[in-house]
């Protein structure tokens, strides 16, 4: 039993050197994994950040009004054809 211990013991050692090894790979890997997924997080916000402003330029009225205009030939209704209900 003596002259298996020291065998019993080296196993063991070299079993939680390779059990150590393998997860601080599996946790450098998985740290290389959320680094991307931040930095995918930060792309999509500045996607989100320019589709809000783009929404903001294209529901401007004064804009809205000048397509009317110039695209759709629109105009107010003249003074006399306007009808004013009153509650």
């Amino acid at each position: 039993m003596s002259r298996r211990l020291p065998l019993v013991l080296l196993a063991l050692i070299v079993v939680l050197g390779i059990d150590t090894a393998l997860k601080r790979h599996l946790a450098r890997v998985q740290f290389a994994e959320l680094e991307s997924l931040r930095a995918e997080a930060r792309a999509l916000d500045e996607a989100w950040g320019r589709l809000l402003l783009e929404r903001a330029t294209l529901a401007n009225h004064a804009r809205i009004d000048e397509l009317a205009r110039t695209e759709l030939n629109m105009r107010s209704p003249d003074r006399a054809r306007l009808v004013v209900v009153r509650p």
